[in-house]
């Protein structure tokens, strides 16, 4: 008698319970605009994030974030939190005019030892006591994606 009431419900469970759950979906597909919308417009899937940088500018966006970002902007437009409040702008990465101008080798110059290394500004700090020659590499890799134009790469 019990392994039969087992069994009942386990039926239950399995077929009747997940019928009555089941819902038309054509019935809850509609656009913003109230028009019948398609089953797979209604309830598209996320796409996967896509991205043209490669991983050594990835690794380099992760850097420039955390240690660049705050003079130089999150787009390299010269707009960080402290610039507005530094006697001489910080380095405009997204300028191609300018940043044409810089070798990776002059990049990767002024990132280790800082902006008098070149001439530039002394409120451009040192970062070759804190940043690896890889992560200085994956920063101007990085810094370089920033001055293309239009490429749609950050």
């Amino acid at each position: 008698m019990i392994s039969r009431i087992c069994v009942t419900l386990i039926l239950i469970s399995m077929f009747i319970i997940p019928a009555m759950v089941v819902m038309d979906l054509n019935d809850l597909a509609y656009s913003t605009s109230g028009e019948k919308a398609s089953v797979s417009q209604a309830f598209a899937l996320p796409q996967k994030h896509t991205t043209s940088l490669n991983r050594v500018e990835r690794r380099g966006q992760v850097l420039y974030a955390y240690y660049c970002a705050l003079c130089h902007g999150e787009s390299g437009n010269a707009d960080g939190f402290n610039a507005y409040n530094m006697s001489t702008p910080p380095a405009k990465h997204s300028d191609a005019k300018v940043m044409a101008t810089l070798s990776d080798t002059q990049i990767k110059k002024i990132i280790r030892e800082g902006g008098p290394s070149l001439g530039r500004s002394h409120q451009m700090p040192p970062w070759g006591g804190v940043l690896t020659n890889q992560e200085i590499t994956d920063l101007t890799a990085f810094i370089r994606t920033l001055s293309v134009a239009d490429s749609g790469k950050y």
